[in-house]
């Protein structure tokens, strides 16, 4: 029972971090948030380590594809 409360958690911080990143929120707001809500400080951590490493994975596929692109043309 405790590994699906865990996962319940997880998810839980995932998807509060996701949409408070996607909002525009920085880092320190995201921690606040989920403290407030309950998470602990090392999953929010690494929830907030998480979304920001994905978004830097998308920025450079980004820039990637952008740069592909303009050696074609």
């Amino acid at each position: 029972m405790k590994i699906n409360m865990d996962e319940s958690l997880k998810k839980k911080a995932y998807l509060e971090g996701t949409k408070l990143k996607n909002a525009g929120y920085d880092s320190e707001v995201i921690l606040a948030r989920l403290d407030k809500q309950g998470i602990p400080k090392d999953l929010a951590k690494q929830v907030v380590m998480n979304l920001y490493i994905q978004q830097q994975k998308e920025v450079v596929k980004a820039q990637s594809t952008f740069f592909n692109i303009a050696l074609l043309g």
